[in-house]
């Protein structure tokens, strides 16, 4: 009785309308509580798959940048091979270069690797000058037996774990355009592994792995793992995650596995391999197992503080949110990054790198977008990168140029002439797919633009002297030739040079090839072609020079390069050429190769005569 006096006493004073709100506002408290659960669940789950992607991306990143330097340098290798092999150089100057370029591979690459070998002309040569065993056959070894079975320019083979060290180990090899030769590099995976180790350390319940397509483990975050064939195996969480990755090929997905979930993603590498991050999400859950529960329990005791609750319930999620977009836009990779809105015309800062080499791009807040985005061309874009620039960040057109696309990025120099990298990514659109809102975001990649250009050019030139290599040249030409701008080939043969080699020595030998390369190269406009076949033949193409009175200034001004050099070791000796020259029309298409044959014909008339001498073929406009 007392009790219901107690109740009704309560009820009087409150009021009824209180007391229904409060019942309301408990209500509320625990609609929100388990909002608030699944809101939490559903950023722990971004999170792990956020976290997982950065992981794969970042670590595919690095192991490609690690593999490609090695593919290079076999691939460039395989190209001066091929070219000695063409030029029936001997097997002795082919060992000889292997083992120069051996030693070079232990300066620039890895100081531990074992050099270039391989199968050259039916017999095996080593840039290490290791003589194998009697029992030793070549053409048996997987090497060269995966090599000539693979149609890849550069043929990863099946990695194995070395006996003694227990580092994975793979070889790189590339078929020789002789159809028998193939030039190998063997590569050490432990720089690999160590990656992953790493990747695993720094995120909790992460597990790191990089499978071959055949399914065999190269690097894993527990070592014990390496040199197994997840393939090979059956009911273990290495089959399942082959199975889901290497048949389905998915690059995100959950795998269950003896009651334990896993976030799984997946990124291609570099000779068909897979770099995949695997996050256990009890390990992310668990945080969020023992807050709710807590949550729920105060929610009930303290309905009248509903609010407080809601709003710190509210924070959370917001910094959670926010913590989750900062790593989708891999927020330190870029110095810059701001909200563009577009339907209402201003900008808005998100963030902005400390000591970026573009800091200031654009003030904190404006009005203008495409006022703030002009202003940065004017303050920090070089004139050289302007008028791309200006199209690009033309936001009237970005959403024709995004229509297909997340995201579009363009380079360009700064002020002070270091590369940048700018990037939009469409953010929001309406229901006809324009872009309502983008993020702006300004990247510095001067060390990244340096290095690709960098290996671009030691893949085009040749190495002695710096002009064209072969491949590279003949590419060039034919693409003139395609135009029909019509042009001049000159082949240019030294004289007599073998008798140098063999009395004054090689090194005199290649002194002569720089001296001819540049006296090419200096006779040769801008706009010219210069390359080199190999040996001390020299190929140079001059478009739109389409008659004998001008080619015959040319190759007089070449014979004066080639008298003005100055190689002491000759002492009264002078250098003399051989030229042929073919013309190819204007408006005339002509395949390289038949221009090629014209003028390596006149060569051999030329070669009639001593000293300084040119020949012309029939062709000319």
């Amino acid at each position: 009785m007392d009790r219901g006096l107690g109740i009704r006493e309560i009820v009087r004073r409150m009021g009824i309308q209180s007391v229904i709100a409060s019942i309301l506002v408990f209500l509320l408290a625990v609609a929100a509580t388990c909002i608030g659960g699944y809101q939490l669940y559903h950023f722990a789950k971004k999170d792990i798959l956020l976290q997982g992607e950065l992981n794969a991306t970042s670590s595919a990143k690095e192991f490609d940048q690690y593999l490609i330097v090695r593919e290079n340098a076999v691939r460039l290798a395989g190209h001066v091979v091929d070219s000695m092999l063409t030029e029936n150089k001997p097997t002795e100057e082919i060992m000889e270069y292997l083992v120069a370029e051996s030693g070079s591979l232990k300066v620039s690459i890895d100081k531990n690797c074992t050099g270039l070998y391989g199968w050259i002309r039916g017999e095996y040569c080593d840039g290490e000058g290791w003589v194998p065993d009697k029992d030793y056959v070549p053409t048996e070894r997987p090497w060269y037996t995966e090599t000539m079975a693979d149609d890849s320019e550069i043929t990863y083979v099946k990695p194995y774990q070395d006996e003694q060290t227990k580092a994975v180990m793979t070889t790189m090899a590339t078929k020789l355009n002789d159809g028998t030769s193939v030039l190998a590099f063997d590569v050490s995976l432990g720089h690999i592994q160590e990656i992953t180790e790493n990747i695993a350390e720094n995120t909790p319940g992460s597990i790191s792995v990089v499978l071959d397509k055949t399914g065999q483990v190269i690097a894993h975050s527990d070592s014990g793992e390496l040199g197994k064939n997840y393939r090979e195996e059956s009911d273990t969480l290495g089959s399942a995650l082959a199975d889901e990755v290497l048949n389905g090929e998915k690059r995100q997905f959950e795998l269950s596995y003896q009651g334990r979930k896993y976030m799984v993603y997946s990124e291609g590498i570099q000779g068909g391999w897979k770099s995949i991050s695997m996050i256990d999400t009890q390990t992310f859950y668990k945080s969020l197992q023992t807050f709710l529960p807590l949550l729920i329990f105060f929610t009930m005791l303290e309905a009248l503080v509903f609010i407080a609750v809601l709003y710190n319930l509210v924070s959370r999620n917001i910094a959670i949110s926010n913590r989750n977009v900062q790593i989708a836009a891999v927020a330190d990779m870029y110095v810059a990054i701001y909200d563009i809105d577009i339907a209402q015309d201003t900008v808005r800062q998100i963030s902005r790198g400390s000591g970026g080499d573009t800091e200031n791009i654009l003030d904190e807040n404006q009005e203008g977008a495409q006022e703030a985005l002009n202003d940065l061309l004017d303050r920090n874009v070089h004139e050289m990168s302007r008028p791309i620039m200006e199209l690009f960040i033309d936001l009237s057109t970005l959403s024709r140029r995004l229509e297909n696309a997340k995201t579009i990025a363009e380079e360009f120099l700064d002020d002070s002439k270091r590369w940048c990298r700018g990037r939009f990514i469409a953010a929001e659109r309406n229901e006809e797919g324009e872009v309502l809102r983008a993020l702006w975001m300004v990247e510095s990649i001067d060390e990244e633009k340096k290095h690709r250009d960098h290996l671009k050019r030691l893949s085009e030139t040749d190495r002695m002297t710096g002009v064209y290599n072969r491949a590279t040249g003949e590419g060039k030409i034919a693409e003139l030739l395609q135009s029909g701008a019509g042009g001049m080939l000159l082949m240019i043969d030294a004289d007599k040079f073998k008798s140098i080699n063999d009395s004054l020595g090689h090194d005199v030998g290649d002194k002569v090839i720089i001296a001819l390369a540049n006296a090419v190269a200096n006779t040769c406009r801008s706009s010219d072609v210069v390359m080199r076949l190999g040996g001390d033949e020299f190929v140079a193409f001059a478009p739109g020079v389409v008659t004998k009175e001008v080619g015959v200034q040319i190759i007089s001004r070449l014979f004066e390069s080639i008298a003005e050099a100055e190689i002491s070791e000759l002492g009264d000796r002078k250098v003399c050429v051989s030229v042929g020259a073919a013309f190819c029309p204007k408006g005339t298409v002509m395949p390289f190769a038949d221009l090629y044959k014209m003028a390596d014909n006149c060569v051999y008339e030329s070669k009639k005569s001593e000293g300084n001498t040119y020949t012309f073929a029939d062709s000319e406009a």
